[in-house]
């Protein structure tokens, strides 16, 4: 499997997840829901790249990801300072960064649905993205955490 999807995923999570953190969270089990929320961040379908499409069709398989116990329900302020201000290519940067909600989302999602969503996890927590958290999110976290830029 490659990880393309999975990066595409990532970066694409990561300039929405300010928008769509609390309205995630507090969705109800309904697969609908979850999807109209995505949908209103997604490209125009005319403008999608295939991976947008593929997790947009997905919802359901989502949603028993983000209420399995595999899916983060905090962060602690020392795995988000590691993720934010350590170097670039930081071993333990990357550790970090892959912690991040955004991350096991499209980890869990990118196999989907030729794997079953634990499997893609699995299989791409093996390989971490090694890109630096985009800036919303970084902007995100830093206020939630009171993290100022620099370690």
């Amino acid at each position: 499997m490659g990880f393309s999807r999975r990066d595409g995923l990532v970066g694409w999570l990561e300039e929405v997840w300010p928008q769509i953190v609390q309205p995630l969270r507090a969705a109800k089990k309904d697969p609908l829901e979850i999807e109209a929320l995505l949908r209103a961040v997604a490209r125009p379908p005319e403008l999608q790249p295939p991976w947008q499409t593929r997790f947009l069709a997905h919802a359901k398989e989502l949603l028993s990801f983000l209420y399995s116990p595999k899916f983060p329900k905090g962060l602690s302020e020392q795995t988000v300072r590691d993720a934010l201000n350590r170097p670039v290519e930081d071993e333990k940067r990357i550790r970090a960064a892959n912690r991040l909600p955004t991350r096991r989302i499209a980890n869990a999602m990118a196999g989907v649905p030729e794997l079953a969503w634990s499997r893609s996890l699995d299989r791409c927590s093996q390989h971490r993205c090694s890109y630096q958290v985009a800036q919303p999110t970084a902007e995100y976290y830093r206020k939630m955490f009171c993290v100022p830029c620099g370690y």
